[in-house]
């Protein structure tokens, strides 16, 4: 599904949005399986698709990239993204 700008009209939100968590659940769980190739699905957070700061919208948190980690090898082929991973980060830290 195509994101749109939520402030030109039309429904800016993904069909699979509001799908049961245990739908969801099962999608993320086939990710982590590696029933998807690279860049076919991503897990995004549900956030503020009618803010009219494009940051709050969906924001992807997870997506399949198989490319072995330097820690865990070829373990996991998904990976957070660098904007769902710096909210943690900093939090973890104490950064206000």
């Amino acid at each position: 599904a195509i994101i749109s700008d939520p402030n030109h009209g039309g429904n800016p939100c993904s069909p699979w949005r509001d799908r049961p968590i245990e739908e969801s659940l099962k999608e993320f769980e086939d990710m982590r399986k590696g029933k998807y190739s690279a860049s076919e699905a991503t897990l995004r957070m549900k956030m503020d698709m009618y803010s009219p700061n494009p940051n709050m919208w969906d924001q992807v948190a997870y997506r399949v990239k198989y490319v072995p980690h330097p820690h865990a090898g070829d373990k996991w082929c998904i990976y957070p993204t660098y904007d769902y991973t710096h909210c943690i980060i900093d939090s973890l830290e104490h950064i206000d």
